[in-house]
């Protein structure tokens, strides 16, 4: 097989789910397999266990309500290299307006391949072709407090009840007391494949929740890619659409910060794809911040190596400009990696 094809084809061979169905036996798989590569080199080395963390820009993609926390324009840019034939950029930003209340983000993300040869059934050689694909996204997000006890005392009175148990409420403390952020998104996603497109609108969503009683804790909930199917000819092929469960504790210490995540993703065509993360943050003055990372997915390239289920990051603030590495190892395909560069305005 030509040396520039193999791996493309290892890495959509790869990148499809396996057999064990978490929703359907995996008949056919999904088009457009480029929206499962993910957004920002920090998720990366953090094993994609990003559901709950969700910060910046790059919530466009992971959890659109992670929109909402943001307080100042930001801008974010990735570039992937998944194997060393596919190239994929993605590019968002987000700006809070606060005539809606909320957070608007836009993103663009575009993949390529290099030039695969254009072969006829007699197995003959008559040029070449690029596949590409592309999608525009847009988002908003908002969030409010819920269970504020000076509201909830109006109802309940000076108590509630749990069986065997009057307790007097207090400000902040109560199990239902915190921040709700809620995410909604759409995007436009095209394909080609030679001389076939195929083009499908699609919505992505989520919600945040960080109670009050526990800071630096987080819960999320995000889904993917539900909508269109894409119609190359006739039959109709589902993107891939995906679930996302996770929760991240934040520790803040005097000049450094340890988060931990986890989460699962469960896609329509599969099995579920168990992800942790960790990150360590240390300031070393007022400006500059230094990050490392690690990572692991349970759902792995098992033909290649279990060294695949691995990640790893670095990243470096300065100021409001960011600079974020992550990599996986890929055994004979090499490394993969991603280059994220961010800015808040």
């Amino acid at each position: 097989m030509n040396n520039r094809v193999l791996p493309a084809v290892l890495l959509v061979a790869a990148l499809a789910p396996g057999p064990a169905g978490a929703f359907l036996e995996n008949t056919g798989g999904s088009a457009a397999q480029f929206l499962q590569i993910g957004a920002g080199a920090r998720s990366y080395g953090m094993g994609d266990a990003f559901c709950a963390v969700a910060e910046g820009p790059d919530a466009i993609y992971w959890n659109p309500a992670g929109l909402a926390a943001m307080q100042r324009p930001a801008f974010a840019y990735t570039r992937s290299e998944p194997v060393s034939s596919v190239h994929h950029d993605y590019a968002a930003y987000g700006h809070p307006v606060s005539l809606l209340k909320g957070t608007l983000g836009v993103s663009l993300t575009y993949q390529s391949q290099d030039y695969l040869p254009l072969v006829t059934n007699a197995n003959l050689e008559t040029g070449t072709f690029t596949p590409h694909a592309e999608a525009i996204a847009v988002a908003y997000a908002t969030k409010f407090q819920v269970g504020d006890a000076r509201t909830a005392r109006d109802f309940y009175g000076e108590y509630w009840n749990v069986p065997g148990v009057n307790r007097p409420l207090r400000q902040g403390t109560e199990p239902w007391t915190g921040v709700v952020m809620l995410g909604v998104g759409a995007k436009i996603v095209r394909e080609n494949i030679y001389n076939r497109d195929a083009t499908a609108v699609l919505f992505d969503g989520g919600v945040l929740f960080r109670p009050s009683y526990l800071k630096g804790f987080s819960m999320g909930l995000a889904f993917r890619n539900v909508g269109e199917r894409f119609r190359f000819i006739d039959a109709g092929q589902m993107a891939p659409v995906e679930f996302d469960l996770g929760a991240a504790y934040t520790l803040a210490l005097k000049r450094s910060r340890l988060t931990a995540s986890g989460g699962v993703g469960l896609p329509y065509f599969g099995g579920p794809d168990g992800r942790l993360g960790l990150e360590y943050a240390l300031r070393t003055s007022g400006s500059l911040e230094g990050a490392l990372r690690l990572g692991f997915r349970t759902r792995t390239f098992d033909d290649l190596s279990p060294l695949t289920a691995f990640t790893a990051g670095v990243g470096l603030n300065v100021h409001r400009a960011s600079l974020d590495i992550g990599i996986r190892p890929m055994a004979e395909l090499g490394v993969g990696y991603k280059l994220s560069l961010g800015y808040r305005f």
